[in-house]
């Protein structure tokens, strides 16, 4: 089996090795994939610190009889988007990780 970041990482060399050997069908959709996680990461980072700064915001005003509900509802918004981008972040899918491997082998 391929690491799916050593293609990511080495990208550039190996579509030119692949590309002596003919056309390597799924290469430029292995490169939009790989941007896309890039900036879903990008994206993910800022929003999960916000989550985790403001929910120990919140933890405290609790604690200390203060109305948090307009807060929270904020959170779960930036928290609702941190996990949308969760699995784009994390890569592609098992399945669709390997599929891409195959195709460019």
């Amino acid at each position: 089996m391929h690491d799916p970041a050593h293609f990511r990482n080495n990208f550039e060399q190996i579509a030119a090795r692949l590309a002596t050997r003919g056309n390597a069908p799924g290469l430029d959709q292995f490169r939009d994939l790989g941007q896309r996680r890039r900036s879903a990461i990008t994206q993910a980072e800022p929003l999960e610190a916000r989550v985790n700064e403001r929910s120990s915001e919140i933890g405290k005003r609790r604690k200390a009889g203060v109305d948090t509900s307009g807060q929270q509802e904020q959170v779960r918004a930036f928290a609702w988007k941190v996990a949308w981008l969760g699995p784009i972040r994390a890569g592609f899918t098992k399945n669709d990780r390997w599929a891409m491997v195959d195709r460019i082998q």
